[in-house]
């Protein structure tokens, strides 16, 4: 270093520590605002095992994975709140896992979820941004949406008093898929949810949800591929499943997606156990005609006896799922379903869990699932294909086992 330059470098430390010096001595008159105070910062990590264990000729799978996600709430003067998350994974829409491994590179951490909340007094709740799920989920409805996935757009919420034993809500949701600046065919989701939860005797609820979930410019049938991207909807995780415009796992949607949906949960006591029986039944009743099988219906359904939560408590739980290829979209369903998530199976789910401590839950899940329609692509207008599911022309029927350590904080 000449010294002319380690002249200037003294100048500048100098100034730099008079500057910190003048701002120390200034301390007091700093202030933040008091929303600071009511800020609440949670997260949680997991570790997990995963095997895959094939019933053709594929060679299984072991991995270790982790999760790691830290959320911000910030309550706001008249009602408002800005709320956000930040998680490991960061490159798809349906999991926040991070699979170990490569030499320990550095890992993703991402804007899992960012946005503003505003509540009126006791009915009405708005939302918008990069959001939590807004309608009324349970886990039955994986069928449809991956626990991991966080719509982007806007969502309204309106829960009404109760009334007699009922309570109604409605719950509405806008949200943007896909901006495609080849066309003005920009992709939307517009969802409309209705129900009721109903007080029964001897401390037990029946909720019941009714939804249209209406996916627009999601297909690329009656387009040129000239006139549009049939590239898909951008999304970071392509999953088995759906009819698309030919045989690449990334090539556009082929069907359209009108999606009906009852879920219904009738939760009881049994002792002092808790006991959930879940259902849901979905039928994409826009599925074209040029489609002979449609293949478009789907059903889960099971049981979750006890609630790991608390210290000391366990819960086990049985499902049977039966998703046919075009029955919904594939890319935001249950990624733990088959080897690589999304339609086109059928199986069952398994779990026990055990909370030692209220922060500590221990987890054993088991999948064992089988493709439903392996001839499905041969009815597809123009000859596509089923995407995933086969490998050589073969079924992939796979049992998934996941062992999961977690904490919250």
């Amino acid at each position: 270093m000449t010294r002319n330059k380690l002249a200037m470098f003294r100048r500048a430390l100098s100034a730099m520590l008079l500057g910190l010096t003048a701002v120390a001595s200034r301390a007091t008159d700093l202030t933040l605002s008091s929303w600071i105070d009511s800020v609440k910062v949670s997260g949680d990590f997991r570790l997990r095992f995963e095997n895959f264990h094939y019933r053709q000729n594929v060679i299984d799978r072991n991995r270790e994975r982790y999760r790691l996600r830290l959320g911000l709430e910030l309550p706001m003067p008249n009602g408002f709140t800005f709320k956000s998350r930040f998680a490991t994974g960061g490159t798809e829409q349906v999991s926040t896992n991070q699979t170990l491994g490569a030499l320990s590179n550095p890992e993703t951490f991402a804007v899992d979820r960012a946005f503003l909340e505003w509540k009126a007094p006791s009915i009405v709740k708005l939302s918008g941004g990069r959001m939590a799920q807004p309608l009324w989920t349970q886990y039955s409805s994986d069928i449809l949406w991956d626990d991991d996935f966080n719509p982007e757009g806007l969502a309204e919420n309106l829960e009404s008093p109760v009334v007699g034993p009922v309570k109604f809500f409605a719950n509405g949701l806008q949200m943007v898929l896909s901006e495609n600046a080849k066309t003005n065919r920009d992709s939307f989701l517009f969802t409309e949810q209705v129900g009721a939860e109903i007080r029964l005797p001897l401390e037990s609820r029946l909720k019941i949800g009714l939804a249209n979930h209406n996916w627009v410019h999601v297909s690329t049938t009656g387009v040129t591929p000239s006139a549009t991207d049939i590239s898909g909807l951008g999304e970071g995780a392509v999953q088995d499943g759906n009819r698309r415009y030919n045989s690449a796992n990334t090539s556009g949607l082929l069907n359209h997606f009108r999606v009906n949906e009852l879920t219904a949960q009738l939760s009881f006591w049994v002792m002092r156990l808790p006991v959930a029986l879940q259902g849901t039944y979905i039928r994409n009743v826009g599925a074209l005609e040029t489609f002979s099988p449609k293949y478009n219906t789907g059903f889960q359904h099971g049981v979750i006896v006890g609630k790991a939560a608390a210290k000391n408590s366990f819960e086990a739980a049985y499902f049977v799922k039966n998703v046919a290829a075009d029955a919904t979209v594939a890319a935001v369903a249950d990624s733990d379903f088959g080897d690589n998530g999304g339609t086109n199976r059928k199986g069952r789910i398994y779990w026990v869990a055990y909370n030692p401590q209220d922060f500590l839950q221990f987890k054993v899940k088991f999948f064992t699932t089988q493709m439903r329609d392996t001839n499905a692509g041969a009815y597809s207008k123009g000859g596509p294909t089923i995407t995933g599911g086969t490998s050589s022309g073969t079924p992939k029927d796979v049992n998934r086992l996941q062992i999961d350590a977690s904490v919250k904080f």
